[in-house]
């Protein structure tokens, strides 16, 4: 569904990401790791178009178009079920119309339109998610600022699933949220996985990650590591990286001492002479 291939991205004389390489398939959950700007958020901005790379490309299959939840905290000032029904922006825009409509004729007209085009089986839909998500239902007309922090990050990526996008971007979904959220949207994020949608999440949750992810890439000085699994096994991964290289320094080293020695040895022999 998703295929990255030699990406590049560069600010000015920076290179952010250098040739990265990665193809997601429907079902799949692969998390983004690494130290914070590794380039992780970059990587979903290219993705979604935000960012022309200066090299690569990055093809989305047809029938498939990423929705990208932001790591920035959201400011709404409507109410929580216009915020949601901003998922099918033409059904908000209507929604709108009869909320603003004087006149009885435009608000008939507006109100065949909504229910002809779906509308009240979506505010269903949506109702029924709010519930899914661990709201009550009636809260579809609560104040979206009035929610917390965490409630308000659930909502968003609450919104990002009403899209019937099947193509997630998920920057740290976990900010926010608390215990029996984060335990929540693990349930919800492995259930979509059985559905076919495939979704890339960047986070530093741990435990999270190893509960949801297929594969981890691992982000440093532009450059990625791939591994089939969770954080866990992406953390083992580069520890035994850590120590062959640690090795191999070691074995440099001690060939380095062997030749400055035999230098020092074949000085001394010619000065005996």
């Amino acid at each position: 569904m998703l295929h990255v291939k030699d990406l590049s991205v560069s600010f000015d004389s920076l290179d952010v990401l250098k040739k990265i390489d990665l193809d997601l398939l429907p079902g799949e959950v692969l998390a983004l790791t690494g130290p914070n700007g590794c380039g992780k958020t970059t990587l979903l901005r290219a993705i979604t178009g935000e960012i022309a790379p200066s090299g690569g490309s990055v093809q989305i299959e047809r029938g498939y178009w990423p929705v990208y939840v932001r790591q920035e905290d959201v400011d709404y000032r409507g109410s929580t079920g216009n915020y949601l029904l901003g998922a099918r922006p033409e059904l908000l825009k209507l929604h709108e119309k009869l909320e603003a409509a004087a006149d009885p004729l435009a608000y008939a007209e507006y109100i065949n339109e909504y229910h002809a085009t779906g509308g009240f089986d979506f505010e269903e839909e949506i109702a029924l998610t709010l519930v899914d998500f661990g709201f009550e239902s009636d809260e579809i007309h609560k104040g979206f600022n009035e929610h917390s922090q965490g409630q308000k990050r659930l909502l968003s990526i609450m919104r990002a699933l009403l899209s019937r996008s099947k193509l997630l971007l998920l920057d740290e979904p976990t900010n926010h949220l608390d215990i029996a959220m984060t335990l929540r949207l693990e349930g919800i994020v492995n259930r979509l996985k059985r559905r076919g949608t495939g979704t890339i999440v960047v986070s530093h949750d741990r435990t999270f990650i190893d509960r949801v992810a297929d594969r981890t890439i691992y982000l440093k000085f532009g450059q990625s590591l791939s591994v089939n699994g969770g954080y866990s096994l992406m953390l083992e991964h580069l520890e035994s990286d850590f120590r062959s290289r640690e090795k191999e320094a070691g074995e440099i080293d001690r060939k380095i001492r062997q030749l400055e020695a035999e230098v020092v040895r074949r000085k001394n022999w010619s000065a005996s002479k």
